[in-house]
């Protein structure tokens, strides 16, 4: 009875000295995860701007969209979609009246891999 006391104290103990860094992960853990290659084009069929994505090994997972206004804005999601059977996605893009619009696609974080996201592209009307 007395062993059982005091190894429970000492495993309390032991929980409460452990830094949570040392649980959880840490900002330098994310900056060691490898990035997910993601390949993407710009197409142009039927005369809509379609931006087609590929993140090889990643079925049936959510990407993003994310759009810049401005070369000096900030991003923001405009669309999520699955990826089909063989980790592929395809957004359609709009270009704005004057000026350039920003494109990237993206990956949430992982446990394995960190925040992924696939060459910019811009638009713009001619």
């Amino acid at each position: 009875m007395r062993l059982t006391r005091a190894l429970a104290i000492a495993a309390t103990s032991v929980a409460l000295l452990t830094p949570m860094s040392a649980v959880t992960g840490t900002s330098a853990d994310a900056a060691t995860k490898p990035h997910r290659q993601i390949t993407a084009k710009v197409t142009k069929p039927h005369s809509v701007l379609q931006l087609h994505v590929h993140v090889p090994h990643f079925f049936g997972r959510k990407t993003f969209l994310e759009k810049r206004d401005c070369a000096k804005c900030s991003w923001h999601v405009v669309d999520r979609r699955r990826t089909d059977n063989m980790g592929r996605v395809v957004y359609p893009l709009g270009a704005p009246a004057t000026g350039r619009w920003y494109y990237r696609a993206g990956t949430a974080p992982t446990p394995k891999f960190a925040r992924s996201y696939s060459p910019k592209f811009y638009t713009y009307r001619a």
